[in-house]
């Protein structure tokens, strides 16, 4: 009851200014493990993308992502771990589990990073290579959550196979309330485990769940729990986030806003001084 109690009370407390986001992160979560058998199916989840200001709890949602399966440090990686062919290719093999890379930036300026990063989302290999003659096919197992305040990929198509996770500004959390979530909450984030090992049984003793599409199973699950755990499940579990289709374009379309807005400011200052 505590466990359940637990990753309601961060939901409703701590992530009350992004519930949405929180609510996809969670869900996502509980099926990133499963991404690799849904690609066998012919069908994948997009990899999540978490982008925007400092201190909105960006990062601590993606850990909540490890925390889901009671996964360490080992799966915390920088962009230096997955910046060359080879080191993206070892760490999307070792597991299914999913992987969370913080400031990604240098390795998404690669273009062989970015195509290897597109075909890993959707197939279930990641790259080949000669080994001693013979060929090898190195499985895309994982499932990776980025996090970012800086950067956006610039790439369209692998813009398309992620779920961006825009946070304002305006999601900045107050930093007394931030101290108060590490020394009470974080400490214990290892007890969402225990929804990572009621998923896990419950797919794996029903694996028609994974018929169904991602996020209607990971809903489907938390009700359950909870009302396992005699707990009422809370509005959260229902919440949709509307990913923006276009979050590139957006962001070309501010820049070219606030250019024409400069020159035009300059333009109306010096005018008047220009002599011809």
């Amino acid at each position: 009851r505590q466990r359940q109690m637990c990753i309601r009370d961060r939901a409703t407390t701590w992530y009350s200014h992004a519930i949405d986001k929180f609510a996809l992160v969670v869900k996502w979560g509980l099926l990133a493990p499963f991404n690799y058998a849904l690609k066998q199916k012919q069908r994948y989840m997009k990899w999540l993308y978490l982008y925007g200001s400092s201190y909105t709890g960006k990062t601590t949602l993606a850990r909540i992502v490890l925390k889901l399966w009671g996964l360490d440090i080992k799966f915390e990686k920088t962009g230096a771990n997955i910046d060359t062919p080879a080191r993206l290719g070892y760490i999307l093999s070792q597991s299914t589990f999913p992987i969370l890379v913080n400031e990604p930036g240098n390795a998404l300026t690669r273009e062989d990073i970015v195509e290897m990063l597109k075909n890993a989302i959707e197939s279930t290999i990641v790259r080949g290579r000669y080994e001693r003659g013979s060929y090898t096919e190195i499985p895309s197992l994982a499932s990776i959550v980025f996090t970012s305040n800086r950067y956006l990929p610039r790439d369209d198509a692998l813009l398309r196979r992620l779920i961006v996770l825009r946070f304002t500004y305006g999601e900045r959390i107050n930093q007394e309330k931030a101290r108060e979530f590490e020394s009470k909450i974080a400490p214990r984030l290892s007890e969402l485990k225990a929804i990572g090992n009621y998923t896990a049984f419950k797919i794996m003793n029903t694996p028609g769940l994974l018929e169904s599409e991602w996020e209607t199973i990971a809903a489907k699950l938390l009700e359950e729990a909870y009302r396992e755990a005699g707990l009422e499940p809370p509005k959260w579990i229902y919440e949709k986030y509307q990913v923006e289709e276009n979050v590139y374009e957006d962001l070309k379309e501010a820049i070219r806003n606030y250019l024409i807005k400069r020159i035009n400011e300059e333009y109306n200052r010096y005018v008047g001084r220009i002599t011809i």
